[in-house]
């Protein structure tokens, strides 16, 4: 489907008339095994005609279920392909909507009961409820909160930093890094938030603990900054290396500045450590500006070591 098809208005009107149509046999369903029942009540089924009630609110939640199912389908077959950071947030909403009726619904059903017997049977089934359901209304609450406030947006590369779940830190380079998870954010629902892992992993994590995580959005950085090292002979002088740097990376028009310093020397005499620090537009990646740092670096060093005055 194309993008105009799915933009503005028009798209919106086309993605409703999409789910109410897979709606109309998920409720006719429901309708005529209700009405199924109400005819076989008085004969075959009287003697559980006291279990109406519960007749009703089981189709209830079973046409909302479905209902819930129905419009997440349909909106991930008809949005994301055209719009995957509205997709998402579409959902979501709809889905949420579609849980508050429900919950609503029942909350009719409840109080057509006796007032003692709803005001008893509403306070159980609260505190079980409850009690079962806490966490997954935290990730309601907590999906809400993060529609609301907006840290990233589906198709935003992030880095979530938790203290709920622990991550091996690496021991190369040794630069001071956010110890976190960082993926692109492709799904969003009432209960989790899936992102897409540099190496194609899939990682869920609930929004209760997202909600509680510091978001680092790398889509809205205003540069990127990039450093690494290389041991250089102390035959070759800073300057001319780092002049040589200069020179091999003028053509990538991504990068704005280069500056290289020296970090240390060891015990030998003979060599020293140098740090190359590139700095360049957000449109570049951090690992590709690292890598253009190091090919030209090692370039550089070669270069300078068989000539120490080499020409363009």
């Amino acid at each position: 489907m194309g993008s105009n098809q799915c933009s503005g208005l028009s798209g919106m009107g086309n993605l409703m008339r999409r789910i109410i149509i897979s709606w109309i046999p998920v409720i006719g369903a429901g309708i005529l095994i209700y009405v199924i029942y109400e005819v076989l009540k008085v004969s075959v089924l009287n003697r559980y005609a006291q279990y109406e009630d519960v007749v009703r609110l089981t189709l209830t939640v079973a046409v909302g279920a479905a209902a819930f199912w129905q419009t997440g389908r349909e909106v991930t077959r008809m949005v994301y392909a055209c719009d995957p950071r509205k997709g998402p947030v579409i959902k979501f909403l709809l889905q949420l909507s579609i849980v508050s009726a429900v919950i609503i619904a029942l909350a009719v059903e409840f109080a057509k009961v006796t007032p003692s017997a709803a005001a008893f049977g509403g306070t159980a089934v609260g505190l079980i409820l409850g009690l079962a359901v806490q966490q997954s209304l935290s990730s309601i609450f907590a999906g809400v909160m993060i529609i609301l406030s907006s840290p990233f947006k589906p198709g935003n590369r992030v880095t979530l930093v938790t203290w709920q779940y622990g991550v091996l830190r690496a021991t190369y380079p040794h630069e001071g890094m956010p110890n976190g998870f960082t993926g692109t954010v492709v799904d969003m629902t009432l209960l989790y938030t899936t992102l897409i892992d540099d190496k194609g992993v899939t990682i869920r994590i609930p929004n209760s603990v997202l909600v509680q995580a510091m978001v680092i959005n790398h889509d809205e950085a205003q540069f990127r900054m990039a450093r690494t090292r290389l041991d250089v002979p102390a035959s070759v002088p800073i300057a001319k290396f780092e002049e040589e740097i200069r020179r091999r990376l003028a053509d990538v028009k991504q990068i704005k500045s280069i500056k290289v310093t020296a970090e240390e020397t060891w015990q030998s005499t003979s060599i020293y450590q140098a740090a190359v620090e590139g700095v360049a537009d957000p449109s570049m990646s951090e690992k590709d500006l690292r890598d253009a740092l190091m090919r030209a670096a090692l370039a550089a060093r070669s270069a300078l070591m068989d000539n120490p005055s080499p020409q363009r």
